[in-house]
């Protein structure tokens, strides 16, 4: 038998695991082919030298889709294949975004400089989007991929932001996942 150990949901870059079971009336040592990505060689062969007759594999996906994963055990002798594929469906993974900014005072008219980094465990196109200043007054938009973001803006100079101004950034991914 063949099981994902993995809980739900099932996301793109993150290992699943999975765990297979299988007797042989022989009592011979059992090698375990796992066929993760739909192809003819096996991603991982793992041996039950214990006799406890079950193995776990993991495997990462790298984008969102429904997969089939095969089984095949051999004792040495024979092969015997699981007769049905078993299919996992595979989620996008939202982006992740980390930045860094001035915590000092700024004064007004001055630059505030941004900096990060964005990245996508599918390696999907992303949006950044910045909303500056009281009330998301100021607005700009950036395409960035993978790796180092800059953002740069002037500190308002207006009395109703009270000394105090948010930044909010938004990166969405090719399939909308924020």
């Amino acid at each position: 038998t063949l099981e994902v150990v993995t809980e739900s949901p099932l996301r793109e870059g993150a290992p699943v695991t999975f765990r297979a079971t299988a007797t042989d009336p022989g009592g011979d040592t059992l090698s375990y082919l796992f066929f993760f990505n739909n192809g003819i060689d096996p991603d991982v062969v793992a041996e039950d030298v214990n006799g406890t007759g079950a193995q776990t594999a993991s495997f990462t996906y790298d984008n969102e889709g429904v997969y089939r994963v095969r089984l095949q055990v051999f004792d040495g002798t024979d092969y015997t294949e699981l007769e049905d594929y078993f299919s996992v469906s595979v989620e996008n993974a939202p982006p992740e975004i980390s930045l860094d900014a001035p915590v000092a005072p700024v004064l007004e008219g001055s630059e505030i400089r941004i900096t990060g980094t964005i990245s996508d465990p599918g390696n999907d196109r992303l949006t950044l989007r910045w909303d500056v200043g009281a009330d998301d007054r100021i607005e700009a938009e950036a395409i960035g991929e993978d790796g180092v973001i800059e953002f740069s803006f002037i500190a308002p100079d207006d009395g109703e932001v009270n000394g105090q101004a948010t930044v909010r950034a938004t990166v969405v991914d090719s399939a909308d996942a924020e």
